[in-house]
């Protein structure tokens, strides 16, 4: 993925409700990820995602500790993670292309093939619309300097 230019993002280590964990067992799930994100990429991560989109003010605080910007997606109606098909991924996405928008996407864990299908379709849209894709870093720079 870094060979590639892909961004890496820190999403904690075993995926879990960071509400529901004590602030310090919540600094360890992002602690632990950010370690290995270094280990295997040689660099940090630059976002941080949590886990369906549930954080609060000691998450908020514990990434910014970890100088994390913290992100979230716009689609989150294409539940792709679901498998509800191609034309309902891109259907439900396409609701939401504007300057700016952030789409989440699912490449693990089972049969992803409706979801790579979909972002074809969706990239190959976007890009003959004149739409630029960007990493999320590159995005937030952008918004900065408007």
């Amino acid at each position: 993925m870094v060979e590639h230019s892909h961004e890496i993002g820190n999403h904690t280590y075993t995926h879990p409700f960071l509400t529901k964990m004590s602030k310090d067992d919540c600094k360890e799930e992002i602690k632990e990820s950010d370690s290995i994100i270094k280990k295997l990429t040689g660099q940090r991560a630059a976002t941080f995602r949590p886990p369906y989109f549930d954080f609060n003010e000691d998450t908020v605080s514990i990434v910014q500790d970890f100088s994390y910007k913290m992100i979230g997606a716009v689609n989150m109606d294409a539940v792709d993670w679901e498998q509800p098909g191609v034309n309902h991924i891109v259907t439900k996405s396409r609701n939401h292309i504007r300057n700016g928008s952030i789409f989440l996407f699912h490449d693990g864990f089972g049969d992803r093939s409706q979801t790579m299908e979909a972002v074809r379709i969706l990239v190959k849209e976007l890009i003959d619309e004149g739409f630029q894709l960007v990493t999320v870093s590159e995005l937030m720079k952008f918004k900065e300097n408007e």
